[in-house]
């Protein structure tokens, strides 16, 4: 999953989203386990996207995801040189 990724929350739910590419009619959703889904591309299988059901609960509970796929957070670094607390 490199390239752009959103990050979305939605509170009314308790689902975060984590998309590489919108949700579209192509995409193929699979429940990876309880309450974690993957959506790839229908034709060439690429990861597009998880939806993390019940997120605010996992995190309070301390529990953490391994999710299959990559993601290339390289350009990110300009953000945290931005954001460095001076010494």
């Amino acid at each position: 999953m490199a390239g752009e990724l959103t990050i979305r929350y939605d509170p009314l739910g308790d689902i975060l989203f984590l998309w590489k590419t919108l949700p579209h009619p192509e995409q193929v959703i699979d429940m990876l386990e309880a309450d974690v889904l993957m959506r790839s591309h229908g034709v060439t299988g690429e990861i597009e996207g998880y939806d993390l059901l019940f997120f605010s609960q996992r995190m309070a509970a301390g529990e953490s995801l391994l999710l299959p796929g990559s993601f290339d957070l390289s350009d990110w670094q300009h953000l945290l040189q931005q954001h460095k607390p001076a010494a």
